[in-house]
């Protein structure tokens, strides 16, 4: 029985230095569970897509994904008077898919709490 696993190593919101080690469903699961416990902030995956840009077993691999913040200071109102939550989306690219859809990951999460921290600076 297959336990995709994985090792993230990163700074964290504290400006500390982080390892997590997680099993997940798959490679990128995984991935995306570790850095989740290292930045402790929860948000929703809402799109996720690879797309090859070259061609052969080097490929470059785009990876492009659209997160939700579960907090509830990264909601607006709508045109249409509905409460929204913020969406944040990044991409990045590799010849690792898993490497490429982590970044994305991480950009995403970094725009995230880039507006997180703003917020509580303006309030």
């Amino acid at each position: 029985m297959e336990m995709p696993t994985a090792t993230v190593k990163m700074r964290g919101p504290d400006g500390m230095e982080h390892m997590e080690s997680v099993v997940g469903k798959g490679p990128v699961d995984a991935c995306y569970k570790a850095v989740d416990r290292i930045i402790k902030s929860p948000v929703n995956l809402l799109d996720y897509s690879v797309s090859a840009v070259t061609e052969g077993i080097d490929a470059l691999a785009v990876t492009r994904v659209s997160i939700e913040s579960t907090d509830e200071r990264l909601t607006y109102e709508s045109a249409s008077g509905l409460t929204r939550k913020r969406t944040f989306t990044a991409q990045a690219s590799d010849t690792d898919i898993v490497v490429s859809s982590t970044r994305a990951y991480v950009n995403a999460l970094s725009k995230m709490l880039t507006v997180l921290k703003s917020s509580q600076v303006s309030s």
